[in-house]
């Protein structure tokens, strides 16, 4: 919760290596979102992990995951 781009990194790394982020993490997501700590980042650290995901093989699946929880 200390540095939500981490939230960024865990969605790409569980799409390209295919594993599964655990229940509690998950939580630690759900409660960034829901305290808004994503709308804090610079637009500059947003890109900075943003732009290694759309160089993924499928970035369309870590899109639609970073949807899934909201980020």
């Amino acid at each position: 919760m200390e540095d939500p781009t981490r939230v960024y990194r865990a969605i790409r790394f569980e799409q390209r290596f295919g594993f599964h982020i655990s229940k509690h993490t998950l939580n630690l997501i759900k409660t960034s979102v829901s305290m808004r700590l994503f709308d804090k980042l610079s637009g500059e650290r947003v890109m900075g992990e943003l732009m290694p995901m759309f160089g993924e093989s499928d970035p369309g699946r870590v899109v639609k995951r970073m949807n899934e929880l909201a980020c």
